[in-house]
Order: C-alpha cells, then structure tokens, then sequence
C-alpha cells in the first residue's frame, strides 16, 4: 500500500508519496478522443496532460482539461 499526501487547492493541486511530488492546475473535464495525440501530447508528456478513469468514465485533468475540454 502507498501513503500519499494531497492537498485540493484553488489554483493547483498537489501530491507527494514522500519521494515523488506532482502540481497540476485544479482543472478536470470529459476526455474527448484526440485524433492526433501524439503531435498534441508527445511522448515526453509529463505532469501537463493527465488523464484519468472514474467509475468507467475518462477524464481530463490540469492544462489538458483546460486546452481540450469542454471546462
């Protein structure tokens, strides 16, 4: 089991495991499909284009929420 540590802020969210540390805007919005993915994103992504799964449904999260999303 891994302890992690989040702190929801207005502006930015922000996380720790204790070695690890993640910031991203306090953005999130419906995936949409992007047909061109990897010119948008690239494979050096990082921390600004996150997407996550709840409950089955795809979600945009931080700077990608905030270019491809509906927000």
């Amino acid at each position: 089991m891994e302890i992690l540590g989040i702190d929801i802020g207005f502006g930015f969210t922000k996380a720790t495991n204790g070695s690890r540390e993640l910031v991203f805007k306090s953005v999130f919005g419906e995936a949409t499909e992007l047909q061109y993915r990897e010119n948008l994103i690239g494979d050096n992504a990082g921390d600004e284009h996150l997407q996550v799964e709840i409950d089955g449904k795809e979600f945009f999260v931080g700077e990608l929420a905030e270019r491809q999303s509906n927000v």
